[in-house]
């Protein structure tokens, strides 16, 4: 079964997406999808039946969204972690990725596409005391929570989706 089949139709005009980096969100602004872009971002739903799918294309969404922003600002040269990009005014930490991707999820929400999943904002840990990091999180209709998460990696790879509850035992993809 098919549950995406009927996907609203995507807008005629560009969209103005939030974008925060900077480390720590100094940068707040935003950035044009254009109507094929959204057409794009629309068709990594198209096919999805379970919420295995759906994580799959929320994962490849936030990469592609990355990439688009990228084409209009410094973030194209964000490197994964807080310490590969150097000086780099594009550089993102945890804060930015997951402040930006807790907005695009409710994007994608209101766009009719993430329909399995419910935006759930941020959550942080510190398994190590010292190691503060922060994601965005979606739940599932069985109550389980995911986070998404982008700051592990080079701007425009898609995110990591994995449970809460690995992820807040300090999960790293490395």
């Amino acid at each position: 079964m098919v549950l995406n089949a009927a996907l609203p139709a995507v807008a005629s005009a560009d969209e103005a997406l939030p974008l925060c980096y900077g480390y720590g969100c100094r940068v707040d602004t935003r950035f044009a999808v254009s109507t094929p872009q959204q057409a794009e971002v629309a068709q990594l739903f198209a096919h999805v039946a379970t919420p295995d799918d759906e994580r799959r294309a929320v994962s490849q969404a936030i990469g592609l969204l990355e990439r688009i922003a990228g084409e209009q600002t410094p973030i194209r040269d964000d490197k994964g972690g807080n310490f590969s990009d150097g000086t780099s005014p594009g550089r993102r930490d945890c804060v930015d990725h997951s402040t930006t991707n807790a907005e695009w999820l409710l994007w994608l929400r209101d766009k009719g596409w993430l329909r399995l999943h419910t935006p759930a904002g941020k959550a942080w840990r510190a398994p190590w005391i010292v190691d503060l990091h922060y994601t965005a999180v979606m739940t599932e209709a069985s109550g389980r929570q995911w986070a998404v998460d982008s700051w592990f990696f080079d701007n425009g790879h898609d995110a990591a989706v994995v449970p809460l509850d690995v992820w807040m035992k300090g999960y790293s993809p490395s």
